[in-house]
């Protein structure tokens, strides 16, 4: 599973999950904790072996 960052809104503390077994996107929701550190993870220099878009590749 990869994460993007257009998947994830951390004003509304969401993240979404738009390709699901049974076809429904999955909207889930963010503790306070995990929107913190995602926020951190968006504020750092690129990792370059990574495209951008990605939180994290699967």
């Amino acid at each position: 599973m990869a994460l993007r960052w257009r998947d994830v809104d951390l004003k509304q503390r969401t993240v979404t999950v738009a390709k699901t077994k049974n076809g429904q996107p999955l909207i889930g929701a963010l503790s306070a904790r995990a929107a913190s550190e995602l926020a951190k993870l968006a504020g750092q220099e690129p990792d370059l072996r990574f495209p951008r878009n990605f939180v994290f590749q699967g």
